[in-house]
């Protein structure tokens, strides 16, 4: 549906607001003389011009099965203003984490940093409700493992949290971290295999130390789930191929 349709339909929808039926058609008006296909360019203008009209058609709007339109929403919108910061916390907790994943990620960090930016000094507090699940699935995962990101970066190649919830027998596969991480464990029994040592069971309040460039797995043992807290200093992760269900269940022969 053309936004100047879905514009309509939701006022007919909704009935009678605080905009007239002259605002309504500038802005219609003002959609077809200028042609305006680019959703960044459009919404912009739209927040711009017409924001009584902006904010009664942003929820049908971020629906639409469109990704452009629905990031230049996000990055339109101010989370200063409480409407907007509660259309974005809406979304993020509707929103399906593997079809919505580009968009999910934005509005998270939007929330998370009010001026969109990366580098800031001051300190910053992440919310539980601020932090929205997804799979983290093939390659680097087994199936029916999830994920949390809970701090992207701040710095350029700073440090990142992670929250990872294993299904019993579930667990990544092989990777290494450019940087130190530190896995805290929350609930549940895992195991860590660094290669070349003896693989590790953890448990709730253990701590384990990864250093850097340290080929490793986790994940949960044959009958426990596992939960825990995943802190990477810097830099990325390689991942250096599938943990086969053989050399899981060798672990525990």
């Amino acid at each position: 549906m053309l936004l100047r349709d879905l514009v309509r339909q939701t006022w007919a929808d909704k009935g009678v607001y605080a905009v007239t039926d002259a605002r309504l058609q500038e802005f219609l008006t003002y959609v077809d003389e200028h042609e305006l296909d680019c959703w960044e360019e459009l919404v912009a203008e739209f927040r711009k011009s017409y924001y009584d009209l902006f904010e009664l058609v942003v929820p049908p709007l971020m629906a639409v099965d469109d990704t452009p339109l629905r990031l230049a929403l996000i990055h339109s919108l101010d989370v200063r203003r409480r409407q907007e910061s509660s259309l974005l916390r809406t979304f993020v907790g509707s929103a399906d984490p593997e079809k919505h994943a580009v968009e999910l990620k934005q509005a998270r960090k939007k929330l998370r940093d009010p001026h969109d930016g990366i580098g800031g000094t001051g300190m910053l507090v992440i919310g539980a409700n601020q932090v929205g699940s997804s799979p983290a699935g093939e390659p680097r995962f087994t199936n029916g493992v999830w994920q949390e990101e809970i701090l992207d970066y701040q710095i350029d190649k700073g440090m990142r949290v992670h929250r990872f919830s294993y299904p019993a027998r579930e667990h990544s596969h092989w990777h290494i971290h450019e940087g130190e991480q530190a896995i805290y464990v929350e609930s549940g029994r895992g195991w860590i295999k660094m290669e070349g040592e003896e693989g590790v069971e953890v448990a709730p309040g253990d701590l384990v130390y990864v250093p850097k460039d340290k080929k490793h797995w986790h994940g949960a043992t044959p009958n426990h789930v596992f939960v825990h807290l995943a802190f990477t200093a810097s830099g990325g992760t390689k991942w250096e191929g599938e943990v086969t269900e053989e050399a899981y269940q060798g672990e525990f022969a």
